[in-house]
């Protein structure tokens, strides 16, 4: 009997222990921890912080959830050049935080990741740099784990994570 109860408590997760969020690579763009997570319904959404030491212009970011055969679904700034009205929203002073979201994180996946309790997923963002007047495309990429939210969006300050 005991045993069952056992078996009972640890399959309703009272044994388990809490999964928290690190970061491993983002030598320049780190993503600020309490404010980066997945959904259970496959959204990512961080974050991050310019480290570079000088502004710059956020070109692109791809994410993608360990095991998935595809990229979840970013945002490449297209159709955003010095002309568009837009522009400003992808500069990004020093030291200044900026927000990445990825969508569809689960396709192609057979067995729902979240069931694990933690995602494990590597992300690459592309930005641009003035060096004596020319624009330089640099990139820097990192792998985020952490624990899994019922939901992610924004405020805004930042990301409000909805409880579990």
């Amino acid at each position: 009997m005991v045993m069952v109860v056992g078996i009972a408590m640890w399959l309703l997760g009272v044994f388990s222990q809490p999964v928290t969020t690190s970061y491993s690579g983002f030598t320049k763009l780190k993503p600020v921890l309490s404010s980066t997570g997945m959904s259970d319904e496959g959204a990512f959404a961080g974050i991050f912080v310019n480290g570079v030491g000088q502004l710059i212009v956020l070109n692109s970011y791809t994410c993608r959830l360990q095991g998935s055969p595809t990229d979840c679904d970013g945002d490449t700034y297209n159709g955003i050049g010095p002309g568009s009205p837009y522009y400003v929203l992808r500069q990004i002073p020093d030291g200044e935080m900026f927000p990445i979201d990825a969508l569809g994180c689960f396709p192609g996946l057979t067995n729902s990741p979240a069931r694990t309790g933690q995602y494990v997923i590597d992300c690459t963002i592309r930005y641009d740099v003035d060096v004596r007047g020319k624009l330089m495309t640099h990139s820097d990429s990192g792998t985020i784990r952490g624990g899994y939210v019922e939901d992610v969006r924004y405020d805004f300050k930042g990301i409000v994570w909805a409880s579990n």
